[in-house]
């Protein structure tokens, strides 16, 4: 089995937030990352469904050889 996840989300946000940082005012900027927030889940499960996430984990299960 796999399990998928990242902090892709995250790191776009953190991203977008500190370009805007420079330009925008500071009412703006609290408007943008209110709603950069609430993309932030559906945003990171449509990247872990296309199989994009920056982790990736294995689950395996070691078999006895007598099996």
């Amino acid at each position: 089995a796999e399990w998928l996840f990242g902090q892709d989300a995250l790191d776009l946000k953190r991203m977008v937030l500190k370009q805007l940082q420079m330009g925008y005012p500071p009412e703006l900027l609290a408007m943008v990352e209110q709603r950069l927030s609430k993309l932030q889940d559906p945003l990171q499960a449509a990247v872990d469904r296309c199989r994009l996430s920056d982790s990736r984990h294995l689950i395996a299960v070691k078999r006895d050889s007598q099996e």
